[in-house]
């Protein structure tokens, strides 16, 4: 798990890298306002094919929305996956979806978009009482071929007076 987690920042890193220096050539377009529109709305329509595909456990609609090489993080514990692991638990029901509620944040570098914010999780505990507490989110979405990937999810644990 722990070479699992170091390919994982590995990767992240280079997709920032990658950005930064898709954000710097000439063609990128300069009418930054239009494009920003349109990529937001873009973006927040495969936030909802994502949110869909989760809910209604369509694992053929969940497998179009995520990269070969997706990677699902929670930081400081040992739970990570890649995408056959997701697509396993969407078939078995047990894969949350994560809405972000308050602080929600969109960038865009090159041809990455990176979705962040505040969600709130539902955890059972020993005794099956439920407990809700924040998490922060981010998302990173890259298009190819014409439509939008999702090839990371990475939740961390806020500070412990966000729990409920």
């Amino acid at each position: 798990m722990k070479l699992f987690n170091l390919i994982l920042a590995f990767f992240l890193l280079s997709v920032q890298v990658m950005a930064q220096a898709g954000a710097s050539s000439s063609a990128v377009p300069t009418s930054k306002s239009s494009i920003d529109k349109r990529v937001a709305r873009e973006a927040n329509k495969a936030e909802d094919q994502l949110e869909r595909a989760i809910r209604k456990r369509d694992v053929a609609s969940l497998d179009l929305l995520l990269a070969d090489y997706y990677a699902d993080a929670y930081e400081g514990s040992e739970r990570a996956l890649g995408k056959k692991g997701v697509l396993a638990k969407c078939r078995a029901g047990t894969l949350d979806y994560y809405k972000i509620e308050d602080e929600k944040k969109l960038t865009v570098r090159g041809d990455i978009i990176q979705i962040e914010g505040v969600a709130r999780m539902e955890e059972k505990s020993g005794t099956d009482t439920e407990m809700e507490r924040d998490v922060r989110l981010k998302r990173l979405w890259t298009k190819k071929g014409g439509r939008w990937l999702l090839i990371a999810q990475i939740l961390q644990p806020m500070n412990p007076e966000s729990k409920k």
